[in-house]
């Protein structure tokens, strides 16, 4: 992680500030990608924490910081979207702010991943200067909040989530969806209902994890992102998975969205709000090369990509037929959740089985019934929606949020509902 480090702190100081960002990425993404190639060679197919964990999120931090030095130095300002100015840094940081921010000790192995700005915030002590504007209340009569009440909750659903972890999650292994003699023994019915129950029951372990980092850089000070309607305290900035949002959402982009939700923002902020074309598929594609080389991570984004793009044709075709009337959209919206699982459980064996031919043997006793499905939305002609919905100008310039960042699996036309879970 120092090489890394000293390395692009280097190419921040000395290159041309508009090839700065540019060659910091490339490094940062090059040098993660070696040592995932490293690890694969020396310890294939094992899931253990490595050193890759953390350089996952410190190329993170790098890239963003790059790009907000560029768009603070050179870019043009009056094509900046909303995050981009919030963004922006006017000067590159110095060695003890570039390190600290690098190696923050709530934050150095398994994140949260947070932006520049927001721990420079941390650091000085401003995070709460928004909040005394929004409240409009003086400093003196101004109470800080406290974390306890937050760190408290998300530790509670920590123990939760690791204890259905040891128990549920291990009566349906996920790797078992590929293994040749459960295919063998069991009819697609079974398989299918196993599919659903395992994954359901694998993501305790992410709940687990992201929920305690979360919870240790609550306690530290950082992630207050001022009050709800009721006047509480929101600590949720770093915030990597909305679980409520997630499990209810009805359509597969929300539900992406809402899972791990820093990496979102750090696609949206440095791929999906700055490619030219192709956005959802490049962004997919940065995701696969920043998770490693396993052919199971290409498969899992690619399907993904294919499907998000596919749902989204769907959605503007079919979804003004069920807006019509209260239980047609209920009826809709129940299709749809079922789907969004359904999708996630499909296409996310792969990258939990990591190899091809498992994966291949998944798909195919699958009888790839999600794929044919999304190919054919895929090339059948799109006819033009009965009712077109009306565009938000400013969602259509700066694209919808996840926790204050853009999130990289948006609609293209940058359209999105006031209640994302009805997607």
């Amino acid at each position: 992680m120092f090489i890394q480090s000293i390395v692009c702190y280097a190419i921040m100081r000395l290159s041309p500030p508009d090839m700065m960002h540019k060659l910091m990425f490339v490094f940062s993404i090059l040098y993660l990608s070696v040592m995932h190639i490293e690890r694969q060679i020396f310890d294939y197919g094992v899931w253990q924490l490595d050193v890759t964990g953390p350089l996952m999120i410190s190329t993170q931090k790098l890239t963003t910081l790059a790009f907000s030095i560029h768009d603070g130095m050179i870019k043009d300002k009056s094509k900046y979207t909303e995050e981009q100015k919030k963004r922006s840094i006017s000067s590159p940081p110095s060695a003890l702010e570039f390190f600290s921010y690098l190696f923050y000790f709530h934050g150095v192995i398994i994140g949260p991943f947070c932006f520049y700005d927001e721990y420079v915030e941390f650091v000085e002590g401003r995070q709460f200067d928004r909040a005394l504007k929004e409240k409009d209340v003086k400093q003196k009569d101004f109470k800080e909040p406290t974390p306890v009440k937050a760190v408290m909750y998300k530790l509670m659903v920590a123990m939760i989530n690791l204890t259905i972890w040891f128990t549920l999650a291990q009566w349906y292994p996920k790797k078992q969806n590929a293994d040749a003699d459960f295919i063998a023994d069991n009819g697609f019915i079974i398989r299918f209902i196993f599919l659903l129950f395992s994954v359901f029951f694998s993501r305790a372990k992410y709940y687990f994890a992201w929920s305690l980092g979360e919870a240790i850089s609550n306690s530290a000070g950082i992630g207050f992102n001022g009050f709800d309607k009721n006047g509480d305290a929101k600590w949720d900035l770093v915030k990597n998975v909305d679980i409520y949002e997630l499990e209810t959402a009805t359509s597969f982009r929300t539900l992406i969205a809402n899972w791990n939700i820093q990496t979102t923002n750090w696609l949206g902020y440095c791929v999906y709000t700055r490619a030219p074309y192709w956005r959802t598929f490049l962004t997919y594609g940065l995701s696969a090369v920043w998770h490693g080389f396993y052919p199971g991570y290409y498969l899992s984004f690619i399907g993904g990509a294919m499907f998000t793009t596919a749902a989204r044709n769907v959605r503007r075709t079919v979804r003004p037929y069920f807006v019509t009337s209260k239980l047609k959209h209920q009826c809709y919206d129940v299709a749809t959740w079922f789907m969004a699982q359904l999708a996630l459980a499909y296409f996310v064996v792969p990258f939990t089985v990591l190899e091809l031919v498992p994966s291949l043997r998944f798909f195919h006793n699958m009888y790839w019934f999600l794929h044919i499905a999304t190919i054919l939305v895929l090339i059948y002609p799109t006819p033009r929606s009965p009712r077109r919905e009306k565009k938000d100008p400013t969602e259509v310039a700066n694209g919808p949020k996840v926790n204050g960042g853009n999130t990289a699996l948006e609609d293209s036309t940058g359209t999105v509902e006031s209640n994302k879970k009805t997607d």
